[in-house]
């Protein structure tokens, strides 16, 4: 079996098993608020979305004419993107790809014929560019993608990046950190540092949304680390988790 076009969110998928997501949505626009307001400046917002919509293999060409609805009602044309994809005897894939404008985004549809049974899924990832990126439009966007297909075992999540200039000393990171989840209300607890690496995860009531591990719940997931080829310290906010590379 191929690998998911975004294996951050396999890995999710997998160690939590489809968690329980909580019902009632409100803004998502405090993730953005919060790095903002801990100083950092802006790099970009993502939501990244996966979810089951049938247990079909499904044919390629409806593979195709699907992924175009879902971008004429996210409001782009097919003018405004790249369609790619494979067409395998056990494996079908359907990519379309826009990197212009100031809302990019990739949607993929995945079809496989298991021993197990036929799957097909939906994945879904917005970027936003700018400080002032509509991150709950996105979030609505995302999620009537996958309404519109009646997705299963869904999953949404909501990344914003930001930098530092300069390589921040531990204490001044763990100031940030602690900051964040103040400005949050959130209650958390740090991991271990590895690699240059900081990391800290809570839950927050000022985010609705949530997934369960164990009896835990957690809606924030925070993520530092200085990058010597860049010369910045970045810093990585997810809800409920981050599901990008860091």
């Amino acid at each position: 079996m191929r690998k998911l076009f975004i294996p951050a969110l396999l890995i999710l998928i997998g160690a939590l098993i489809y968690p329980e997501i909580g019902s009632t949505r409100t803004s998502m626009e405090p993730v953005a608020e919060a790095v903002m307001q801990a100083g950092a400046d802006f790099d970009s917002a993502e939501v990244n979305g996966f979810g089951l919509i049938n247990d079909d293999f499904m044919e390629y060409e409806e593979m195709k004419s699907v992924a175009a609805g879902l971008a004429d009602s996210i409001g782009s044309s097919a003018d405004q993107y790249e369609i790619s994809g494979e067409d395998e005897s056990e494996y079908r894939q359907v990519i379309l790809k826009s990197d212009g404008g100031e809302n990019p985004f990739v949607i993929s549809l995945q079809s496989y014929k298991l021993p197990s049974g036929n799957e097909s899924y939906l994945i879904v990832n917005l970027y936003g560019k700018n400080k002032d990126a509509d991150i709950d439009g996105m979030y609505q966007n995302a999620g009537d993608c996958f309404a519109k297909l009646s997705a299963k075992k869904l999953q949404i999540t909501v990344i914003v990046t930001g930098h530092y200039d300069g390589q921040l000393a531990e204490k001044d990171m763990n100031e940030k950190m602690d900051y964040i989840m103040s400005y949050l209300n959130a209650s958390y607890h740090k991991n271990e540092m590895y690699d240059d690496l900081f990391t800290a995860t809570g839950y927050t009531e000022k985010i609705s949304e949530y997934i369960k591990l164990g009896s835990e719940k957690i809606n924030v997931d925070l993520a530092m680390r200085y990058s010597e080829s860049d010369g910045k310290t970045y810093i990585w906010l997810g809800s409920p988790v981050i599901t990008t590379d860091y």
